[in-house]
């Protein structure tokens, strides 16, 4: 704050008129650059402008000015800013001339204003002149203004009036301090409160995060539940299958104990041996399409007069790439086997057991086809990586081997090799024919849809709006899927 230079004490009705005639904006900006003082004056009071005009505030100023001439100069100074012409109009004059036209300056702009103008002029006389005209000044009001042309009312210096005014102010000083002081107790409570709802808070968090552990081992726990009960119903399916087989195996011993006895009178055929594995197989005369080249258990035989070469690996190269017609001349061959010579039978479908018992299960049962949508499987459930998982696709092919299906046709869209975890296992069993990859610009809905309608197969899918593709009113068979840490299960949806 500016040092002033040294002001008179100015009675308190000039002051009062100050504390009026200050623009509030600039003298609450020149407050501020003095926080103490500041938060003494707006104690208990936002520090704006508008606060300037309350009683209490109004009081505290008028104490500041009496007892700091400092801030008495810096408002005095903010005066002359905002009244230009008064000042200016005083500070021209001599104070001889200023003596003379006391009256008549008073009379034009104000006893209170020309009285202030005197105090912030830093003519020594002037201040005089204030000195000793200060009550001659307080009873000059401004011509036009209108408390000079009212006629009620009692004078300015009315010295019951300004003791009534006194005993007023302290009554709203008693005030102030009794609402400051509540203020106060209300800030403890205050502060209180927010210590019990930042505990509270804490406590929250708390139960917050044991709750979460108690949630995270609840879901482990069902997890483990839904493992044990996925393996219980395996269990379930492998004992039914044992009981199934073991009362084929029970028809299967009087049948051929039937056939022994009517054997037993009829001279016993050559029996075909197992023979080193061949570079090709063919069938003579007729019957079977010739094979690829594949190592592998070769059985030969003769049938209806006919040599057949069975070879255990083509076998089961046809089942893994679902060549329907192969298998179901396989099969036939293989049931004319059964009524000429049991064991050579039995020796064939041990060697494809070796291999799984899908297999041979393929070549001895009714099986029903099925549908895969591979895209949709392997995109179920993604690595770490975010990425496709080719592991989901067979799994969910073994859980429906394991149900009884063939063909097992699975198909994937041609953009899935550059989104699955292991893209060469994918193309190596596209490259086998055990997997079908839509061409370019192809939908693998589309293909699956007019698949299962021409086919009748069932669908393994959760899009439960593959169809509409092609035709919204066609109702597949439709099987969904769970896949959790690479377990699957399937259910009829």
């Amino acid at each position: 704050m500016k040092k002033a230079d040294t002001v008179m004490k100015l009675p308190s009705w000039v002051l009062r008129n100050l504390i009026h005639g200050v623009p509030a904006r600039e003298c609450v900006r020149a407050l501020k650059h003095v926080p103490q003082v500041c938060n003494s004056i707006f104690q208990g009071f936002e520090v704006k402008p508008q606060s300037l005009s309350l009683p209490p505030i109004q009081a505290r100023l008028l104490r500041l000015l009496q007892d700091d001439d400092t801030f008495l100069g810096v408002v005095l100074h903010l005066w002359t800013l905002g009244n230009p012409e008064i000042v200016s109009e005083v500070r021209k004059r001599s104070i001889k001339s200023l003596e003379q036209d006391l009256t008549r300056l008073a009379a034009t702009w104000g006893g209170d204003k020309i009285a202030i103008a005197f105090a912030a002029d830093s003519r020594k006389s002037v201040q005089r002149l204030l000195a000793k005209t200060a009550d001659t000044l307080q009873g000059i009001q401004r011509s036009d203004s209108p408390a000079a042309t009212s006629p009620a009312g009692p004078p300015a210096t009315d010295p019951e009036a300004r003791e009534k005014a006194d005993r007023q102010l302290r009554v709203l000083q008693s005030k102030v301090e009794s609402l400051s002081t509540s203020l106060n107790e209300v800030k403890q409570t205050n502060r209180k409160l927010e210590n019990q709802l930042r505990a509270t808070r804490r406590e929250l968090e708390r139960l917050r995060g044991q709750l979460s552990t108690v949630e995270s081992r609840a879901s482990t726990l069902e997890s483990e539940l839904t493992r044990t009960q996925k393996g219980l119903d395996r269990a379930e399916r492998a004992r039914d299958k044992a009981l199934q087989e073991e009362a084929g195996l029970s028809k299967n011993v009087q049948r051929l104990n039937s056939r022994l006895a009517e054997l037993e009178a009829q001279p016993a055929p050559k029996k075909a041996e197992p023979i080193k594995p061949e570079p090709r197989l063919v069938r003579e005369e007729r019957g079977l399409v010739p094979f690829a080249e594949e190592k592998g258990l070769v059985f030969r035989c003769q049938i209806d007069g006919l040599h057949y070469s069975l070879n255990i690996a083509q076998i089961l190269r046809q089942v893994d790439t679902n060549e329907e017609a192969s298998v179901k001349e396989t099969t036939e061959l293989l049931v004319k086997l059964k009524r000429l010579d049991v064991e050579q039978h039995r020796n064939i479908l041990a060697g494809m057991r070796k291999h799984g018992n899908y297999y041979p299960w393929v070549v001895t049962a009714p099986m029903s086809p099925a549908i895969v949508d591979g895209s949709n499987v392997a995109n179920c459930e993604k690595d770490l990586k975010g990425q496709a998982k080719l592991q989901s696709l067979l799994n969910v092919r073994e859980e429906l081997r394991l149900q009884g299906h063939f063909p097992i046709w699975i198909y994937v869209d041609a953009s899935l090799p550059y989104q699955i975890d292991d893209p060469k296992g994918l193309d190596r069993r596209i490259q086998r024919g055990e997997i079908i990859k839509v061409p370019g610009g192809s939908s693998a809905d589309e293909t699956i849809t007019r698949k299962a309608r021409d086919t009748g197969a069932c669908v393994v899918t959760n899009d439960r709006r593959i169809a509409d593709l092609v035709d919204p009113s066609l109702h597949l068979d439709t099987i969904g899927f769970v896949v959790f840490n690479s377990d699957v299960t399937l259910k009829q949806i």
